[in-house]
C-alpha cells in the first residue's frame, strides 16, 4: 500500500498528531503566552495548524518546513484558500539542516513528526532548533511515545508491522519515554518548561474560531468528499481502517506527550 501519509495528503486530513485538535489547543495556548515576532512549524502537514496559529498571532510572520512534497501541496492549497498568502513554505533539505540563520525564531513547534524519526535525525533536529531559536525562544512538541509497559520486543513487532502496512513506524524505540526526550533536550542545551501527558486534556476545550477557520474547514471538508468519490480512496481507507485494528491485540501502546523547552538567555 502508499504511504498512509500520502493518504493524509490527497484526503486534506489535518490534526494528525495526539488528541487531534485538542492537542493544538495545548500549543496555541503556549504560542499565545510567548513574546516575539517569528514562529517556525516542522512537519506542517496539510497546513491546518498554520492556520489556527496565523490566527491566534496575526502579528508574527509564521514559517513552515516540510519533506514531504504532497503535503507541501495540498498546505500550499489550502493556504491559499483561507487567503493566508504571508506564512513561508519551505522544502526541508536532504541533510537535514534547517534553511535559516542562527537565532531567528522566537517559536519553533512540531506536532507528531519527529518520534518516528530514527534517534541521530531526531537528536539533529534538536541541535537544529537550539541553533535557530532565539535566547529565551521555546520548542514546543506534541509527540506520541510508548508506554511504559511495552517491552522492547513489542515496540520492534509493532514498528515492522507499521512499516509493512503504512510505510512508516509508529514511535523510535532508542529514546521510547518522556524522561528520554527531557534528558535529550538538556543534552542539547534546553531547559525543561513543561510536561502534559495529553490523556490530562479536557474532553471538550474551548478551542475559539479564528479568521481563516470557515474556509479551512471547507478544504478539508473538500478533502472528504474527494475520498468518498473516489474508489481508490475509498478502497486504501477501509485497508488502512482494517490494518489499524490488527493492533488491538496490543491495547494502547503510545500515549501523547506535550513538551514545552527554552533556549536559556547567555547572560
Amino acid at each position: 500500500m502508499p504511504d498512509i501519509l500520502d493518504f493524509y495528503a490527497q484526503t486534506h486530513t489535518p490534526y494528525l498528531h495526539a488528541r487531534g485538535r485538542r492537542g493544538t489547543g495545548l500549543l496555541l495556548n503556549e504560542i499565545g503566552e510567548v513574546p516575539g515576532e517569528k514562529i517556525l512549524e516542522l512537519g506542517f502537514g496539510t497546513g491546518q495548524t498554520l492556520v489556527d496559529v496565523a490566527g491566534r498571532r496575526p502579528e508574527c510572520e509564521l514559517f513552515g518546513v516540510e519533506k514531504s512534497e504532497i503535503m507541501m501541496q495540498v498546505a500550499a492549497k489550502r493556504l491559499r484558500f483561507c487567503r493566508l498568502n504571508r506564512i513561508n513554505l519551505f522544502m526541508a533539505n536532504s541533510e537535514g539542516a534547517l534553511p535559516f540563520p542562527d537565532d531567528t525564531f522566537d517559536v519553533v513547534y512540531a506536532e507528531s513528526v519527529l518520534a518516528y524519526l530514527p534517534e541521530a535525525e531526531i537528536r539533529a533536529v534538536f541541535f537544529e532548533v537550539y541553533r535557530v531559536l532565539k535566547n529565551r525562544g521555546v520548542f514546543l512538541l506534541n509527540e506520541s511515545l510508548w508506554r511504559k509497559h511495552v517491552s522492547p520486543e513489542t515496540m520492534d513487532t509493532i514498528n515492522r508491522e507499521c512499516v509493512r502496512l503504512f510505510g512508516m513506524p509508529q514511535a523510535v524505540e532508542q529514546i521510547p519515554y518522556p524522561e528520554d526526550w527531557v534528558s535529550l533536550a538538556g543534552q542539547t542545551g534546553f531547559r525543561h518548561e513543561k510536561l502534559v501527558h495529553l490523556t490530562e486534556l479536557p474532553e471538550n476545550p474551548n478551542f475559539p474560531a479564528f479568521p481563516g477557520s470557515f474556509c479551512s474547514g471547507l478544504f478539508t471538508l473538500g478533502g472528504r468528499i474527494k475520498k468518498n468519490l473516489s474508489h481508490a480512496l475509498r478502497l486504501l481507507s477501509a485497508q488502512y481502517r482494517e490494518s489499524e485494528r490488527s493492533f488491538s491485540r496490543f491495547g494502547l501502546f503510545l500515549e501523547g506527550v506535550f513538551f514545552k523547552f527554552s533556549k536559556p538567555d547567555d547572560y
